[in-house]
Protein backbone atom coordinates (compact mmCIF):
# COMPACT_ATOMS: atom_id res chain seq x y z
CA UNK A 1 0.00 0.00 0.00
CA UNK A 2 2.67 2.63 0.92
CA UNK A 3 5.00 1.74 -2.21
CA UNK A 4 1.41 2.51 -4.48
CA UNK A 5 1.34 5.89 -2.42
CA UNK A 6 5.21 6.87 -2.91
CA UNK A 7 4.54 6.08 -6.35
CA UNK A 8 1.86 7.85 -6.90
CA UNK A 9 3.32 11.39 -5.16
CA UNK A 10 6.63 10.59 -7.46
CA UNK A 11 4.36 10.77 -10.69
CA UNK A 12 2.64 13.78 -9.53
CA UNK A 13 5.58 15.89 -8.04
CA UNK A 14 7.83 15.48 -11.79
CA UNK A 15 4.26 16.51 -13.60
CA UNK A 16 4.25 19.57 -15.00
CA UNK A 17 1.41 20.24 -12.96
CA UNK A 18 1.40 21.42 -9.15
CA UNK A 19 0.97 19.09 -6.51
CA UNK A 20 -2.26 19.49 -4.91
CA UNK A 21 -2.51 18.09 -1.73
CA UNK A 22 -6.33 17.21 -2.38
CA UNK A 23 -5.48 15.30 -5.48
CA UNK A 24 -2.44 13.42 -3.58
CA UNK A 25 -5.46 12.22 -1.01
CA UNK A 26 -7.42 10.92 -3.91
CA UNK A 27 -4.66 8.36 -4.09
CA UNK A 28 -4.95 6.77 -1.21
CA UNK A 29 -6.79 3.82 -0.06
CA UNK A 30 -10.34 4.47 1.19
CA UNK A 31 -9.22 2.90 4.94
CA UNK A 32 -6.01 1.67 6.26
CA UNK A 33 -3.96 1.09 9.36
CA UNK A 34 -0.70 2.00 11.58
CA UNK A 35 -0.04 -1.58 11.07
CA UNK A 36 -0.20 -1.34 6.65
CA UNK A 37 2.05 1.61 6.92
CA UNK A 38 4.90 0.23 9.06
CA UNK A 39 4.52 -3.36 7.62
CA UNK A 40 5.38 -1.83 4.18
CA UNK A 41 8.44 0.29 5.37
CA UNK A 42 10.59 -2.38 4.19
CA UNK A 43 9.20 -2.82 0.52
CA UNK A 44 10.12 1.17 -0.42
CA UNK A 45 13.59 1.43 1.21
CA UNK A 46 14.40 1.29 -2.82
CA UNK A 47 13.21 4.91 -2.91
CA UNK A 48 14.60 8.06 -1.48
CA UNK A 49 13.55 8.57 1.95
CA UNK A 50 11.95 12.09 1.47
CA UNK A 51 9.62 10.01 -1.20
CA UNK A 52 8.34 7.69 1.63
CA UNK A 53 8.33 10.29 4.51
CA UNK A 54 6.36 12.43 2.36
CA UNK A 55 4.07 9.55 1.73
CA UNK A 56 4.02 8.81 5.20
CA UNK A 57 3.02 12.38 6.02
CA UNK A 58 0.03 12.44 3.59
CA UNK A 59 -1.30 9.08 5.05
CA UNK A 60 -1.00 10.36 8.82
CA UNK A 61 -2.35 13.41 7.87
CA UNK A 62 -5.79 12.12 6.47
CA UNK A 63 -6.03 10.33 10.19
CA UNK A 64 -9.76 9.66 9.11
CA UNK A 65 -9.23 7.04 7.05
CA UNK A 66 -7.49 5.13 9.57
CA UNK A 67 -8.42 2.74 11.63
CA UNK A 68 -6.66 1.86 14.93
CA UNK A 69 -5.83 -1.43 16.34
CA UNK A 70 -4.32 -3.70 18.64
CA UNK A 71 -0.78 -3.35 16.66
CA UNK A 72 -0.91 0.44 16.90
CA UNK A 73 0.96 0.64 19.81
CA UNK A 74 3.97 -1.27 17.95
CA UNK A 75 3.35 0.36 14.43
CA UNK A 76 3.67 3.84 16.07
CA UNK A 77 6.64 3.30 17.67
CA UNK A 78 7.91 1.48 14.37
CA UNK A 79 6.87 4.31 12.46
CA UNK A 80 8.70 7.02 14.81
CA UNK A 81 11.83 5.04 14.87
CA UNK A 82 12.22 5.36 11.10
CA UNK A 83 11.37 9.03 11.25
CA UNK A 84 13.54 9.50 13.74
CA UNK A 85 16.33 7.42 12.66
CA UNK A 86 16.52 9.82 9.85
CA UNK A 87 16.83 12.85 11.75
CA UNK A 88 19.71 11.11 14.18
CA UNK A 89 21.85 10.99 11.14
CA UNK A 90 21.17 14.71 9.90
CA UNK A 91 21.96 16.10 13.37
CA UNK A 92 24.91 13.75 14.67
CA UNK A 93 28.38 14.09 14.12
CA UNK A 94 27.84 15.93 10.82
CA UNK A 95 26.01 18.98 9.57
CA UNK A 96 22.92 17.96 8.42
CA UNK A 97 22.88 19.05 4.56
CA UNK A 98 19.12 17.84 3.91
CA UNK A 99 16.91 20.54 5.79
CA UNK A 100 14.09 19.44 3.11
CA UNK A 101 14.71 16.09 4.56
CA UNK A 102 14.45 17.29 8.55
CA UNK A 103 11.40 19.00 7.59
CA UNK A 104 9.56 15.71 6.20
CA UNK A 105 10.79 13.67 9.36
CA UNK A 106 9.69 16.41 11.83
CA UNK A 107 6.37 16.31 9.99
CA UNK A 108 5.95 13.22 10.09
CA UNK A 109 6.54 12.75 13.94
CA UNK A 110 4.37 15.68 14.47
CA UNK A 111 1.30 13.98 13.08
CA UNK A 112 2.31 11.21 15.41
CA UNK A 113 2.73 13.06 18.47
CA UNK A 114 -0.73 14.96 17.59
CA UNK A 115 -2.51 11.98 17.30
CA UNK A 116 -1.13 8.87 18.93
CA UNK A 117 1.34 9.62 21.22
CA UNK A 118 3.82 7.76 20.43
CA UNK A 119 6.83 7.34 23.59
CA UNK A 120 10.15 9.77 22.85
CA UNK A 121 12.80 9.20 24.97
CA UNK A 122 15.30 11.88 26.23
CA UNK A 123 17.72 11.47 23.19
CA UNK A 124 14.79 11.66 20.70
CA UNK A 125 14.00 15.07 22.59
CA UNK A 126 17.31 16.83 22.41
CA UNK A 127 17.61 15.86 18.61
CA UNK A 128 14.17 17.32 17.73
CA UNK A 129 15.82 20.60 19.99
CA UNK A 130 18.49 20.63 17.36
CA UNK A 131 15.80 22.10 14.89
CA UNK A 132 13.94 24.78 16.96
CA UNK A 133 15.85 27.25 15.51
CA UNK A 134 15.21 28.35 11.87
CA UNK A 135 18.20 30.12 11.39
CA UNK A 136 20.01 27.60 11.48
CA UNK A 137 21.23 25.74 7.64
CA UNK A 138 19.87 21.56 8.48
CA UNK A 139 16.26 23.12 9.30
CA UNK A 140 13.64 25.65 8.19
CA UNK A 141 10.93 27.64 9.34
CA UNK A 142 8.28 24.38 9.02
CA UNK A 143 10.78 22.07 10.45
CA UNK A 144 11.11 24.92 13.51
CA UNK A 145 7.19 25.08 13.74
CA UNK A 146 7.39 21.26 14.01
CA UNK A 147 9.90 20.22 16.20
CA UNK A 148 8.44 22.91 19.17
CA UNK A 149 5.30 21.26 18.84
CA UNK A 150 6.69 17.99 18.85
CA UNK A 151 8.23 19.40 22.40
CA UNK A 152 5.27 20.91 23.86
CA UNK A 153 3.09 18.29 23.37
CA UNK A 154 5.45 15.72 24.78
CA UNK A 155 6.75 17.90 28.08
CA UNK A 156 4.81 19.31 30.67
CA UNK A 157 5.90 22.22 32.25
CA UNK A 158 6.84 19.97 35.64
CA UNK A 159 8.43 17.69 33.15
CA UNK A 160 10.26 20.22 30.77
CA UNK A 161 12.33 21.75 33.74
CA UNK A 162 13.58 18.51 34.72
CA UNK A 163 14.44 17.62 31.05
CA UNK A 164 16.37 20.85 30.62
CA UNK A 165 18.69 20.53 34.09
CA UNK A 166 18.58 16.76 34.07
CA UNK A 167 19.17 15.70 30.30
CA UNK A 168 19.73 18.63 28.67
CA UNK A 169 22.26 20.62 30.61
CA UNK A 170 24.12 17.91 33.33
CA UNK A 171 23.56 15.39 30.30
CA UNK A 172 24.38 16.56 27.17
CA UNK A 173 25.56 20.41 27.16
CA UNK A 174 28.41 20.22 30.38
CA UNK A 175 29.93 17.09 29.05
CA UNK A 176 30.53 18.94 25.98
CA UNK A 177 31.65 22.27 27.62
CA UNK A 178 33.87 20.17 30.29
CA UNK A 179 35.73 18.28 27.33
CA UNK A 180 36.32 21.73 25.39
CA UNK A 181 37.19 23.76 28.60
CA UNK A 182 41.27 24.26 29.89
CA UNK A 183 42.46 26.34 32.65
CA UNK A 184 41.76 29.49 30.35
CA UNK A 185 38.31 28.90 31.28
CA UNK A 186 36.48 29.42 34.46
CA UNK A 187 33.87 27.02 36.18
CA UNK A 188 31.48 29.30 35.06
CA UNK A 189 32.07 29.82 31.63
CA UNK A 190 33.68 32.97 31.74
CA UNK A 191 37.67 33.77 30.56
CA UNK A 192 39.80 33.12 32.97
CA UNK A 193 41.90 36.93 33.96
CA UNK A 194 44.90 33.98 35.44
CA UNK A 195 45.41 31.15 33.16
CA UNK A 196 47.48 28.14 34.06
CA UNK A 197 49.71 28.58 30.79
CA UNK A 198 52.24 25.80 32.30
CA UNK A 199 49.27 23.32 32.00
CA UNK A 200 48.99 23.96 28.70
CA UNK A 201 52.67 24.31 28.22
CA UNK A 202 54.02 21.47 29.35
CA UNK A 203 50.89 18.96 28.56
CA UNK A 204 52.30 17.13 25.22
CA UNK A 205 50.46 18.00 21.90
CA UNK A 206 48.08 20.72 23.64
CA UNK A 207 47.74 24.10 23.12
CA UNK A 208 45.68 27.45 24.16
CA UNK A 209 43.22 26.13 21.13
CA UNK A 210 42.50 22.00 22.01
CA UNK A 211 41.81 20.20 19.62
CA UNK A 212 38.51 19.13 21.54
CA UNK A 213 37.78 22.89 21.73
CA UNK A 214 38.09 23.66 18.09
CA UNK A 215 36.17 20.12 16.73
CA UNK A 216 33.06 20.41 19.14
CA UNK A 217 31.70 23.18 16.71
CA UNK A 218 32.58 21.01 14.16
CA UNK A 219 31.18 17.50 15.47
CA UNK A 220 27.82 18.64 17.40
CA UNK A 221 27.42 22.04 15.97
CA UNK A 222 23.73 20.93 16.93
CA UNK A 223 24.27 21.88 20.86
CA UNK A 224 24.22 25.53 20.54
CA UNK A 225 20.68 25.21 19.15
CA UNK A 226 19.74 22.77 22.08
CA UNK A 227 21.17 25.11 24.45
CA UNK A 228 19.36 28.50 23.21
CA UNK A 229 16.03 26.19 23.57
CA UNK A 230 16.89 25.16 26.80
CA UNK A 231 17.47 29.07 27.89
CA UNK A 232 14.84 30.34 26.17
CA UNK A 233 12.18 27.83 27.52
CA UNK A 234 13.97 27.87 31.56
CA UNK A 235 11.99 29.58 34.18
CA UNK A 236 14.99 31.65 35.76
CA UNK A 237 17.29 29.99 37.80
CA UNK A 238 17.72 26.82 36.58
CA UNK A 239 20.24 27.61 33.76
CA UNK A 240 22.39 27.77 36.94
CA UNK A 241 22.72 24.17 36.98
CA UNK A 242 24.84 23.72 34.46
CA UNK A 243 27.87 25.26 36.89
Amino acid sequence: MLSDVVEALRRATSSSLEFNIDRGASDLPERYTLTDLARDLPEVEHFPPISTLSALSLCLGNAERIDQGPQDHESIAQLSSHALGLLNSSSGPLLNTDPALAEQALDVLRSLVVRFSPSLDDQDLIVIAAYTDRKRTWTTVNAEHSAREILERSLDDVQKQAFITSVVLEGFIRPIFSRASSSRITSTGRKAHFADDGQDRFTPGASADTEDAKSWKTTQPHAITVFSWAVEQSHVGHTSDIK
